[in-house]
């Protein structure tokens, strides 16, 4: 499919290796820099004869369009040297159609399906083929995938029933009857579908979705669920009282917390993000899920006006827990008096972003991505960054603002984090994903902001997610990105891998616990669940012997 949000007819397309891989050709093209393969599927019986799903689609910050002219399916019979659109009692090639879903029946590779999604991405038809997709035949069958079609797609077939079909969507649906009619295939699974796989005499069956993957051994009369660390965090915390205690929020799992890293209890629904202990009364616990949802333990009500993102910041005035900053464009502060939250107060009048924006999306775009309130600025220090590209600072508890970004890069600002120690010190981080820019940049100010020096060093080329400051040794350095975790021991000249064990996934979000003369720095990651690692004071400052 290609960059997500960059056009470019070079890295989409189907690519074919004559050499085990040692080198590509592209063999089948779309019509312009957004169309890519989403499907390619082999002929069991004759691996001459292919069929590709092109799909169109374009995606900004604030708008996508899911849908083209260059949507469709293609067939080749000579391995990819030449194709051929199917046309013959499919939608028309006039329209712009969205996601399409593609199987070939294992037991008769002559037996073809096929789902296409609408413009507005919307379920169409499903559609069946018994003469290798030179003609189709369209059934009534419907599914229900929202207006979200293009999040699923995935057609199976049972190896041993070309009649038995299933149709991956909000639900799991079943066809035992070609595609005729579909019914919801309710296995105790959790929603959003994605994957299966069957074994060849189809008694063994994986399920995968949202919630992880499922396992049946007796042809799906029922099924297990499988507890593997693959949970996508957007966000972890540690309960200060008590580090065994850890909170997350996941990716359609809601947020919750954990004392074993195993059994975990629910606190919040939809997708969860931010989670916040207060750590003068670890009862008083605030959950954030998408769109500016606030949950809390402490009494009274979060509501946010202004554009909502879909993980919305929230952050403790680190000198006092009573105080929680949210951020919308607008920034938002409510304080705890003993067991009830006072009503949001807009901070300032200030949007502090470029926006609004045109589009589809425009009402989760142009927003607060980071807010820091550092312990060593006494409530007075507050630092944001927005998805635009704008990072600010007031000095007088949120009185008064300077924008302070003229020199950094218009990127998306990931995280402002000051030094725990000295408030003039503060670090911003980016992402340039969204821009089609892959290289990792970190920059460092002294004096608020005034000045900035790039510290990106020999950080390899990925977006960067987060930044913290060692407590005790300021030129120590951690930062997270899509390979995982870094470190520098020379307020970022040289960085490096930090330890060993931590898969290279996206590591969304880094916290730090104080043991006595150590620390215990988190990592939570999207797909790999969260990793910890225990550093002593050997192992934190200047040129440490690392060992883990």
């Amino acid at each position: 499919m290609g960059a997500l949000f960059v056009p470019s007819i070079e890295s989409r397309g189907v690519f074919r290796s004559r050499d085990a891989g040692k080198t590509w050709q592209k063999i089948l093209s779309g019509r312009n820099g957004f169309t890519g393969a989403i499907d390619i599927q082999m002929d069991p019986a004759n691996s001459n004869r292919l069929y590709a799903v092109l799909w169109e689609h374009f995606r900004r910050d604030n708008t996508r369009d899911y849908s083209g002219l260059g949507s469709g399916i293609w067939k080749t019979t000579d391995s990819g040297d030449s194709w051929t659109r199917l046309t013959e009692d499919l939608p028309s090639i006039e329209e712009k159609w969205g996601r399409i879903g593609l199987a070939i029946a294992p037991s008769d590779p002559s037996r073809l399906y096929a789902t296409y999604s609408k413009e507005d991405g919307r379920f169409h038809r499903f559609y069946r083929s018994d003469d290798y997709g030179e003609t189709w035949s369209r059934t009534n069958a419907s599914i229900n995938c929202s207006n979200f079609c293009w999040w699923f797609g995935e057609l199976t077939v049972s190896p041993i029933d070309k009649d038995h079909v299933f149709a991956h969507a909000i639900s799991l649906y079943e066809s035992k009857n070609a595609g005729r009619s579909f019914r919801t295939y309710n296995k105790g699974f959790h929603v959003d579908h994605h994957a299966m796989w069957f074994s060849p005499d189809a008694k063994i069956i994986y399920e995968g979705n949202d919630g992880g993957v499922y396992r049946s051994d007796n042809s799906g009369r029922s099924f297990d669920f499988l507890p593997l660390p693959i949970s996508q965090f957007y966000a972890i915390e540690v309960d200060p009282e008590n580090p065994n205690k850890i909170f997350g929020g996941l990716q359609d799992n809601g947020s919750g917390f954990t004392t074993t890293g195993s059994d975990w209890t629910r606190i919040n629904g939809g997708d969860g993000f931010t989670v916040l202990v207060d750590n003068t009364n670890t009862d008083c616990i605030y959950s954030g899920s998408q769109f500016g949802n606030i949950r809390t333990t402490c009494g009274g009500s979060v509501r946010l006006q202004g554009r909502k993102p879909w993980h919305t910041q929230m952050m403790f005035d680190e000198s006092d827990n009573r105080i929680v900053y949210y951020g919308t464009n607008f920034l938002y502060r409510t304080t705890r008096t003993g067991r009830r939250i006072s009503s949001p107060a807009r901070v300032s009048p200030i949007d502090f972003t470029n926006g609004p924006y045109p589009g589809s999306f425009a009402d989760s775009y142009g927003t607060i991505s980071s807010i820091h309130v550092p312990e060593s600025g006494n409530g007075e220090v507050i630092y944001l960054g927005t998805d635009d590209g704008n990072v600010w600072v007031s000095r007088n508890k949120g009185k008064d603002w300077t924008q302070i970004d003229e020199t950094l890069p218009e990127r998306w600002v990931t995280r402002v984090t000051a030094d725990p120690n000295n408030p003039a010190i503060v670090y911003v981080t980016f992402s340039g994903y969204s821009s089609g820019d892959l290289s990792a940049s970190i920059y460092r100010s002294d004096d608020y902001g005034t000045s900035w020096k790039n510290i990106s060093g020999n950080l390899p080329n990925a977006p960067l997610v987060d930044i913290l400051i060692d407590p005790d040794y300021p030129a120590t350095l951690y930062t997270s990105s899509d390979f995982g975790v870094y470190v520098s021991y020379d307020t970022g000249t040289n960085w490096q891998p930090l330890g060993t064990g931590l898969p290279k996934v996206i590591a969304t979000d880094l916290k730090i616990i104080k043991e006595n003369d150590n620390i215990v720095l988190y990592a939570g990651t999207y797909g790999r669940s969260i990793y910890s690692v225990r550093l002593t004071r050997g192992q934190r400052g200047e040129n440490p012997f690392f060992t883990h």
